[in-house]
């Protein structure tokens, strides 16, 4: 969807820079042009500074700046630089821009939880764009995901209704698809299951006429949360795989690690099915690899090292041994972890010295990166090796600092009872 924004943004232009300060600005608008948003941003923002009496300058500078910072998943930024853009198209008059920029700088809102302030910007939006245009068809349907997400689900359902009915007069597929499964998605979280998988299912027939892939894969996210509600763990779990296969086709990594965490705690697939998986996850991870996608990469191998553990692959455990170096020379804090845990777990009954010392060098990495609720986890492993060696003492000291680590009630609660559990 965020595809859609793209394309509105065509339907303006900017005003043209200035000579002055011409290095900075070309090297950032090369840089900008070229995708590579992190290295374009600072540079942008060096030159806003001295555009500030210059309202018009000012405001291209701020859109500029604030579409890296958006790019660059730094929403603060995006949302500062976008509403300081809208500030100034609003002096200057621009009336085409306006309503995009409101999309924007709601779009910034949504993702910072700001749902409430995030809806004002997109009705705001909708009331500047013309009637049966892909430009209001899209901010109503990011009105719809903000209602959604603030928990209004009645209300969502009731925009995205509306919004399907204009997608299908302008045959927009993808706008129609999108809204069916955002639908779906407040139907599963309303627990109204059997609505949520038929309206997923005709999501899913018409993103697959169209060929939306991305589409594709979020329906089957979705039908795989519903299935797994319904306890109906094998229908949960190909959906899930098949969301990976798409979201990795599509390069789109945003929910990989919310497939990797569901799939790794369903109940066990067959042998035949996880020796299949294997082999897909390690092409996904090379795939991902060879894009430089070192964090997604390395999720993609936690899953290999996951589903040899279930076909009963010797190779598990050098799998995680491998991930845990790289993922400690990328500082990856989440794989650390998964992998020294897992690693150890493999190790704690033939080698249960090795076991400890490899959850302490991930311990001290979580602790050097300040990962609070991945260092309660590891500190807990500890405790259970100990409590298997019969250290009560150590054991005991090991899920006290995983319940002072913990950083949610629910996991101090849990790691609680586990204690009780030793003594």
């Amino acid at each position: 969807m965020r595809s859609l924004l793209l394309a509105c943004l065509l339907l303006f232009s900017l005003p043209i820079y200035a000579q002055d300060n011409k290095d900075a600005l070309s090297a950032a608008m090369d840089f900008y042009n070229a995708g590579n948003y992190a290295d374009a941003l600072p540079l942008f923002g060096q030159i806003i500074d001295k555009y500030e009496m210059d309202l018009e300058q000012s405001y291209s500078l701020n859109y500029y700046a604030g579409y890296c910072a958006r790019n660059v998943g730094d929403q603060p930024a995006a949302y500062n630089y976008m509403h300081t853009a809208l500030d100034n198209a609003i002096k200057l008059g621009e009336e085409s821009q306006i309503p995009v920029l409101h999309m924007f700088v709601a779009d910034a809102q949504r993702e910072l939880g700001e749902y409430d302030d995030a809806a004002d910007h997109y009705k705001l939006a909708t009331e500047l764009l013309p009637e049966k245009s892909i430009g209001l068809a899209t901010a109503q349907y990011f009105l719809a995901e903000t209602y959604r997400l603030n928990g209004d689900l009645e209300d969502s359902v009731k925009q995205c209704e509306q919004v399907v009915v204009t997608a299908r007069e302008l045959k927009l597929n993808n706008i129609e698809v999108s809204c069916l499964t955002s639908i779906g998605e407040a139907h599963n979280e309303a627990g109204k299951y059997q609505l949520a998988i038929k309206t997923f299912t005709e999501a899913m027939t018409i993103a697959r006429n169209a060929q939306l892939p991305l589409e594709m894969a979020n329906i089957n996210m979705g039908l795989g949360l519903v299935y797994q509600a319904l306890a109906k763990n094998d229908i949960s779990r190909q959906h899930f795989e098949e969301a990976l296969k798409f979201y990795v086709l599509c390069m789109n990594m945003t929910n990989v690690p919310m497939i990797v965490d569901r799939l790794t705690t369903l109940p066990p697939s067959t042998k035949t099915q996880a020796a299949r998986m294997v082999e897909a996850c390690k092409q996904y991870a090379e795939t991902l690899s060879s894009a430089r996608d070192e964090d997604s990469a390395l999720y993609m191998q936690l899953l290999v090292g996951y589903y040899q553990g279930i076909a009963e692959d010797p190779e598990m455990a050098n799998t995680y041994e491998q991930v845990l170096t790289l993922a400690l020379a990328y500082s990856l804090p989440y794989q650390v972890c998964e992998s020294a845990i897992a690693l150890a777990n493999l190790l704690a009954e033939t080698e249960p010295t090795e076991a400890m010392a490899t959850l302490e060098k991930a311990r001290d990495f979580e602790d050097q990166q300040n990962q609070p609720q991945y260092l309660a986890k590891i500190y807990a492993e500890q405790g259970k090796l100990y409590a298997i060696s019969k250290d009560l003492a150590n054991a005991t000291a090991a899920y006290q600092n995983a319940i002072n680590s913990a950083t949610t009630d629910e996991d101090k609660d849990r790691y609680r009872k586990e204690l009780r559990a030793i003594r």
